[in-house]
């Protein structure tokens, strides 16, 4: 499913992560300094920092630069970028995948702005991202999880492959306490068996 630009020689949990990925819809980049305001407008709304761990409400312009650089160092363990339209260039979101406190496998994980909910950008993404995880490094397993009441992510996390395996807890920035969540799994077996399926 689309296709990648050339890495470069920064590494996210074994992946040379590419300068973009390309989607039929969606063209998945590197987030720059210059994408901070728009991350900002997205990410500082209580209805997508409420579902996520990592991010903070109020969400401000620090915090867009924070993450812009961390994912940019050269000693990161995330690939990360931002979901843009490849129309028109129009930031949507974000996903990114790597190792995480507390969790075993690398995670996957991802967002998308409000205003651009139901477009089906989510699922385009992450089926991308899984794309590269499993080409571009010798992952055998990659983690996803959401919030138990968050009913639209699991639904995007059900349609890309990843099976159910129980109820974990994780540290959100929002809460500011421990919650729970679905924990989900993709084997490699399992995605190679889908885009077989698919390509039949």
């Amino acid at each position: 499913m689309g296709g990648s630009e050339e890495a470069d020689s920064r590494r996210g949990s074994g992946i040379c992560c590419p300068v973009k990925l390309t989607t039929k819809r969606l063209v998945l980049r590197r987030p720059t300094a210059d994408d901070a305001d728009a991350i900002t407008a997205l990410a500082n709304n209580v209805e997508v920092s409420r579902w996520l761990a990592r991010m903070p409400h109020p969400y401000n312009r620090s915090h867009a630069t924070e993450w812009i650089a961390s994912v940019n160092a050269a000693n990161t363990s995330e690939c990360a970028f931002v979901i843009t339209l490849a129309e028109t260039g129009q930031i949507v979101g974000a996903c990114g995948f790597g190792e995480m406190p507390d969790f075993e496998l690398p995670q996957l994980g991802y967002w998308i702005g409000e205003p651009h909910w139901g477009n089906g950008y989510a699922t385009e993404a992450v089926q991308a991202l899984i794309d590269l995880v499993f080409t571009a490094s010798d992952c055998e397993t990659i983690g996803a999880g959401c919030r138990v009441a968050n009913v639209g992510s699991r639904r995007v996390i059900e349609k890309c492959g990843f099976q159910y395996c129980g109820l974990d807890m994780i540290d959100s920035r929002f809460e500011g306490a421990v919650v729970p969540i679905f924990a989900f799994r993709l084997t490699r077996r399992v995605w190679e068996s889908l885009k077989a399926w698919a390509a039949a």
